[in-house]
Parts: C-alpha cells; structure tokens; sequence
C-alpha cells in the first residue's frame, strides 16, 4: 500500500487509496505534469514479482490506451517506478453500477436499458479494436456525477484470465462468466455479450441469476442451466427486454448477438416499443422458415413483427440522435443508395471495421457515400474506398469471388480515385503474406490487387500507436495534401513497404495505415476539390455544414435522452452518501 505523499516517476502524487481489487489497489493522485486529477492502479506485490504477468499486464493497458469513447474509462499512462507497476487511468467521480444496484434493490427497465446503450457503446468501440474486455460485471462499470456511464479494465480482465495466480478471485466475476469461458474454451465478442446479459439481468432483477457455494458450482450453473427471464423475477418488464436477455445469455455462442450493433439496435427499440416481441430467434430458423404474413400447415398466419409497428419505431428510433457509429448503432449500411453530385462507394467487406473513418465525408449535402457489397450496386463512383477489416486476407479472397475485385481494377484503370485504409490499404499492394499463421490458417500468401508497389507480411506483434505528422512528397490526383497536418492511430498486425510517411501512392491510387486521417482540418476539402476538379463540377456546390455544432448538439440529445432514462435524483443523493 502506497501512503500519501508518495511520488511515482516524479510525476503522479498519491493522495488516498479509493479502491482495492484482486490484482490492484486504486488510488486518487495528482499529476503534476498536465495540472489534473487521476486515478491510479497499482499492481500488488505478489503480482509486481511475476515477471511473465508484468509483461502482459504493460502489453494490454497499452492496447487499451488506443480506445477513446465516451463510454470507456480512458487509459493515460503505464509505468513502472522501482519495480511499482501501476496505470494511470481518467478519474471519475461517481459510483460502480454494483453499487447502484445494491443501493436501489432494482433498476425500472428503462433506467436499466439506458443504461445498458452505454455500456454497449463501450463494449462496440473496443471490440472494434479487436479488444475483448472478458469481466464484463457490474464491478467494472462506473456511473458519474453527470449520469455517463463508463466501462473500464478493458483490456486488464486478460491478463488476469490468462494468469493462474489469480484464480482464487475469481468468484467476484463467476457470476458473469459465459459458459465458454467456464469451460476454458475461446472467447470472443460474444462472450462479452453473454456476460452484459447477466449484467443486465441483475439490474432488472437486483440478482444475479445463479449462485453458489463455491466458483466451481456458479460456472456449472452457467453452463447447464437455462436463464430464466427477468419477468419470472419482478413484474412490468416488457416482453422485449426479457427476449433481449435471453437473447445475450444464450448458452451457444452462434445464438446470441453477433455484434453488439445489433443488440443495440434491439436495447433502443425496447425502449420505443416495449411490448412488441420483435427480436428474432436465431434457433427458429434452423428449421423451416417463416416470414411475416407466411401460412404456417394448420392454416394460421405467423407475424413476426408487426412491421407497420416496426417501421414506425424505426422512424421515431432517427429522430432520437445521430452519432458516430461506434457510440451508437449503425444505420450507415441500410441508408438511401441515392447518388448526388460527387459519389463515394465504400466497399462493405464482410468483416468491416472502423467504417467512421469515413464520417467527415457524411459532412457534405451533396455528397453520397454508399456501402455496397455487390458488383450490380458498384456502378461509376467518383471514389472507390476500401476500409479496414478485422480479417485482411478472407475478405481479400471475398472481394475476389465477389467480383468487386475486376471491377476496381476496372475503375482504377478509367482512373477512379481508389483509397484503402489499413485492410484496404493492404489489398492493394502486390502479395499479403502471413508465414506465421497468424490471421488464417492453411494461408501463407495471397495476391493483392496489385495497384500499389508494395507487399505486406503479417507478424505476430500488433502495432498499436497514435500517430500525427504532415504530408510531403504526395504526387497525382491528390498532391493537394502536401503541407497539411494529419492524425489518428494505427493498429494492424501487417507491416507494408511505405513510400512516405502515412500515405502511399500516386496517380489515383492511394493508401494509409492510419485511422482517422480523414478526420484533421483540410483534408476532405482537398480530396473533394481534387475531385470536383475531374468531374468539372464546383466544389462550392458540394454545400458543407457545421459539422462539430451538428455533432455537440447531436451528443445533446443523446445526454438528455440518458438523464430520461436514469433516476439522476438517486444518483445525485448516492453521491452525497444520503442512502
């Protein structure tokens, strides 16, 4: 235990410890450096001696420091000060959901649903950083004095399933454990989505749904036993949010959301039409197949959904907010397929990621930007963008099958602007080769499209970095970009054969490693101008708006939609340790 007073790097003074955990204790500290407030997890003594655990605990809390969300407690620093290990995490003044819950007894649904949007949010954002948090639990979420809800440990709970030292702590988190993971099988997203199930079930019900005497006797629980819906527990919640309980809980992993995009999109539905029994069974269609309005053999009619319902929800669901998908639920795939002045076609690989790095081109009234996934809805796009994607050399082999392939080899040779990033931007080099097995087995090299001088290898280190810098030496269609600042982030496990700094390429042929690089001042104007130039059309004509005033007012409507949900009066008498 770290007194007060105490100084780590010559930076970080302790003030007071405010938590102990199984690996860590936490305290409240002042960083001289930046003039603010932290939080800080210090490694115990038993762990800081186990060199193999202090190397994975360093490895992943620098992989957790790439998530920046709303809804994840940020991770500002890892460090080490005579042989104290410890994380420097963003401080939030509030209370652990776990409190929360044990302080009301139960949460109404819609308290709880709102809620849960967030920790999803959360969730989505890491995933699509390829990050699996592990203990999703009510522990590990913390509700602020504003009512924000944030998730955090992403990236800690592996080092501490991965580590045999821990395992006398773990009845804390048992009773969240998906059955695979009781099982000491592969986890996955969905084990996290089976694990914010459990969670959600304890809000709506102020329990969880199996205990024991004994670790061993809750995990058997988890993996033999059905979940009973949280209705046979507290009356008045709808039908909805039981099946989207279920749903999480199922004890097969290919029954549950696939995506927590889609069990978000369900959580907000819920919370419109409660009582429509609209989340799909993904069991009922192992069999025969019924749609809506379809004659089942007795001569009755099977509904689903009532669409008309549905479509109303839906409508209601868009006035609601619009934000960036990974605070939110994508609606992008499903938009109009309309083609306005300029067109941008974003090929929708099966394994997309990061699809926001496209947003800023959303920041313009007659711009469209498409995500198709078939030749037929490909047709003369000014842009061609291949995004990121969370297997390279599978959905290189899709694009080929697809057909999509000969198509923007096509466009590229008529000279169609064609831009990769990450994934994207690997395809479009000469080879993808993987020697060490490390994204497919059985593959150790695949040609790429062959439009950039370039190869890459995939190694079994994932390079996570911010990065920024300025662009020089860009030639073709978009040498516009020479002087103007970028930034963003890089997290890929393929190493390619760059020709300047972030980006390569030349002519009409382009590609980065970095996320976000659409995102700094000047860069979507000088890719749109350079376009506009091509087609002979005026760029003023592309009508921008403000597209930061748009986003504040946006993220407005999804706060006031939170507080709606939330009981703040409780929230703000815990604080004051009035109950």
């Amino acid at each position: 235990m770290l007194n007060k007073g105490v100084i780590l790097s010559e930076r970080y003074e302790i003030i007071e410890r405010i938590g102990t955990g199984g690996m860590a204790d936490v305290y409240r500290a002042i960083d001289h450096k930046l003039n603010r407030y932290v939080a800080i997890k210090v490694l115990k003594k038993e762990y800081s001696d186990d060199k193999q655990f202090v190397a994975k605990f360093r490895s992943e809390a620098r992989s957790a420091a790439v998530l920046n969300n709303p809804n994840i407690v940020s991770v500002y620093d890892v460090g080490n000060d005579d042989n104290t290990y410890y994380i420097v995490l963003e401080l939030i003044e509030g209370i652990t959901l776990k409190k929360y819950i044990e302080r009301k007894g139960h949460l109404q649904y819609k308290e709880a649903v709102s809620i849960a949007i967030q920790i999803a949010n959360g969730m989505e954002a890491a995933h699509e950083h390829h990050i699996v948090h592990r203990d999703i639990k009510p522990q590990n979420i913390i509700i602020s004095k504003d009512g924000k809800v944030k998730v955090t440990d992403f990236g800690i709970a592996r080092v501490a399933t991965s580590t045999t030292t821990v395992a006398s702590n773990a009845m804390g988190s048992v009773h969240y454990m998906s059955p695979e993971q009781a099982r000491g099988g592969y986890l996955d997203e969905r084990s996290d989505i089976y694990s914010f199930g459990i969670t959600l079930f304890e809000m709506l019900t102020g329990q969880v749904p199996f205990d024991g005497d004994t670790t061993v006797a809750v995990a058997v629980h988890h993996i033999q036993d059905e979940l009973e819906p949280p209705s046979e527990f507290i009356s008045g919640i709808p039908i909805s949010v039981d099946k989207i309980v279920q749903k999480c809980t199922n004890k097969k992993q290919d029954l549950r959301y696939q995506s927590v995009s889609d069990l978000v999109s369900d959580l907000k539905k819920s919370l419109i039409m409660p009582d429509v029994d609209f989340v799909q069974d993904p069991s009922a269609f192992a069999g025969a197949v019924t749609v809506n309005g379809a004659e089942n053999t007795d001569g009755t009619e099977t509904k689903l959904v009532d669409t008309d319902k549905a479509k109303e929800a839906a409508d209601k669901e868009h006035d609601i907010v619009d934000i960036d998908d990974e605070d939110s639920l994508t609606e992008r795939f499903g938009r109009s397929t309309e083609r306005k002045l300029l067109d941008i076609a974003v090929i929708r690989v099966p394994r997309i990621s990061n699809f926001t790095d496209f947003s800023p081109f959303e920041h313009y009234e007659n711009v469209s930007l498409r995500y198709v996934n078939q030749v037929s809805d490909l047709h003369r796009p000014d842009m061609i963008l291949l995004p990121g994607t969370k297997s390279t050399i599978a959905d290189l082999r899709w694009l080929r099958q697809s057909g999509l392939e000969a198509a923007i080899l096509k466009a590229a040779d008529a000279g169609t602007l064609v831009f990769g990033i990450c994934g994207g931007y690997q395809m479009l080099g000469r080879t993808v080769s993987d020697p060490e097995q490390v994204e497919a087995a059985g593959v150790t090299e695949i040609n790429g499209l062959g439009l950039l001088e370039m190869d890459t290898e995939f190694r079994g280190e994932k390079v996570q970095t911010q990065t920024q810098g300025v662009f020089h030496g860009v030639e073709g269609m978009l040498s516009g970009l020479n002087g103007l600042a970028y930034e963003g982030y890089e997290i890929h496990m393929g190493r390619s054969q760059q020709q300047m700094p972030a980006l390569t390429g030349s002519r009409n042929i382009y590609g980065s490693h970095v996320h976000g690089i659409f995102d700094a001042p000047g860069i979507t104007d000088t890719i749109l101008k350079a376009l506009c130039a091509r087609k002979g059309v005026s760029f003023d004509a592309l009508a921008t708006f403000d597209a930061c005033g748009y986003k504040e007012r946006q993220y407005d409507l999804l706060a006031d939609v939170v507080r709606g949900g939330l009981d703040m009066s409780f929230v703000y008498r815990v604080l004051r340790r009035e109950v």
